[in-house]
């Protein structure tokens, strides 16, 4: 039996698209919030803003798997952002060294340093329910779903909506709503 998960109630959702918003201020302004505030840890509250506003069909009693791909810093930070989640959540992050040898990510970081490889990682991927983030340039292009990048001192982020339908994943319309959207290669 499987049923979709991730489902949000509206006064949680909303607290959760402010957070989200909030991170969408410049950096240097981030930084007065939190004088400790690095790019792995601007990254991680991104992904996991990302857990909480995507659907996936899964088995009910399955925790979700961020597995985090070519960066330990970033997988540091998420396990650290897991540790302020509110109660009942099940999230797992597991760090690799290289691609995911088998499907049980729902969402997979590729690091930046590992775009040059990303097509190769996503073709063995493709079709499968895995939501895929990176913050290397060009990773849309290679195939990729959300790539985040910097624009105006800003961490901004940019969704290819084709290979999202194609993964049979689901994104809240609250973040397609502050996404670039791209349609291939294309951005619109």
């Amino acid at each position: 039996m499987t049923s979709t998960i991730r489902k949000i109630s509206t006064p949680r959702a909303a607290g959760a698209l402010a957070l989200f918003l909030t991170l969408c201020v410049p950096r240097a302004e981030a930084a007065l919030f939190d004088q400790s505030a690095s790019a792995a840890r601007l990254e991680a509250a991104f992904i996991m803003n990302f857990v909480k506003f995507t659907e996936w069909s899964a088995p009910e009693d399955m925790s979700l798997v961020v597995c985090v791909i070519g960066d330990a810093r970033v997988g540091a930070a998420v396990i650290d952002a897991l540790r302020t989640t509110p109660n009942g959540s099940r999230v797992q992050v597991r760090q690799l060294a290289d691609q995911p040898s088998t499907p049980d990510c729902h969402v997979a970081f590729i690091a930046g340093s590992q775009v040059g490889r990303a097509r190769s990682m996503l073709d063995a991927l493709r079709g499968r329910p895995i939501l895929t983030v990176s913050d290397g340039a060009g990773f849309l292009q290679a195939g990729g779903m959300i790539e985040l990048f910097v624009e105006g001192g800003r961490l901004r982020f940019a969704v290819n909506l084709d290979a999202v339908e194609q993964a049979h994943v689901r994104l809240s319309s609250h973040v397609l709503g502050l996404a670039k959207i791209v349609h291939g290669a294309h951005a619109q």
